[in-house]
């Protein structure tokens, strides 16, 4: 059985477009909607999102937990402990996945 999560947001398309061009200055928005849910699951950090979900090693967690409550921001700002491409690829993946937008 297939299970579908929300339907697409408006503007996702053009933002997964546009997530290549982002940068560690780039301001992005989380997606209006239920707010994102982080917790640990079989030793990985998750986050949930708007039926979607998206989970790494623990040692993202402070940034998965940044994202859910801070409703604009830069991949720079996120938390120590990750290299600066390290937030790039996240922030990008959270713009693919749907969470966020540039």
């Amino acid at each position: 059985m297939l299970e579908t999560g929300s339907p697409l947001l408006d503007g996702h398309f053009s933002a997964v477009a546009r997530a290549e061009s982002v940068t560690l200055d780039t301001r992005v928005s989380v997606r209006p909607g239920p707010l994102p849910l982080v917790s640990m699951k079989n030793g990985r950090a998750t986050i949930d999102f708007s039926g979607n979900s998206l989970s790494g090693p623990t040692r993202i967690w402070p940034a998965l937990k940044f994202v859910a409550r801070t409703p604009r921001f830069s991949a720079k700002q996120l938390p120590r402990g990750m290299s600066g491409a390290a937030k790039l690829t996240l922030v990008k993946r959270l713009i693919r996945e749907g969470l966020l937008k540039p």
